[in-house]
């Protein structure tokens, strides 16, 4: 996208800053400067009350990042993985990742999916994965990410 379209996304996105700068300031150096203080005013707003909430910040991201990212933890329980994921959203991303799970023969027990400005955060708590198993589920839910239309094999462990 050119500058030009990204600072009309801008002044979508943030009407009131625009409205409040002076007909002189109104070059684009100006309000990038303005909106990246803003931005970092909202990211401390955003601490304390995470802090206030929960008495310390959460290590927990609920939002989706902007890159793509996957990361398995093992749990406690034996088989019981957590895997969160932050990708690109789409209409068969949810579809694909059930069909990626099931191709390795697990099942999801608990899921939190969170979906904002086409990005897409899901932590899935699936059981029924070995030890040898972690790589092979983190290789079918890169493909199921990447590729949210795919159709899979099934696999075995």
């Amino acid at each position: 996208m050119r500058i030009n379209g990204q600072y009309e996304t801008l002044r979508n996105i943030l009407p009131s800053l625009i409205k409040t700068f002076l007909p002189s300031q109104k070059d684009k150096a100006s309000l990038l400067v303005e909106t990246i203080k803003q931005v970092k005013e909202l990211k401390k707003k955003v601490s304390k009350l995470e802090e206030d909430n929960s008495g310390n910040p959460s290590k927990d991201v609920k939002f989706p990042s902007g890159a793509d990212k996957l990361n398995l933890e093992k749990c406690n329980n034996e088989g019981l993985v957590k895997a969160t994921m932050s990708c690109e959203d789409s209409p068969k991303l949810m579809s694909s990742v059930s069909r990626a799970l099931g191709s390795v023969k697990t099942r999801v027990v608990k899921a939190e999916i969170v979906s904002v400005g086409g990005r897409t955060r899901s932590v899935l708590w699936v059981h029924g994965i070995g030890n040898d198993g972690l790589g092979l589920l983190k290789s079918t839910l890169k493909v199921a990410m990447h590729k949210p239309s795919f159709k899979m094999r099934r696999f075995t462990q």
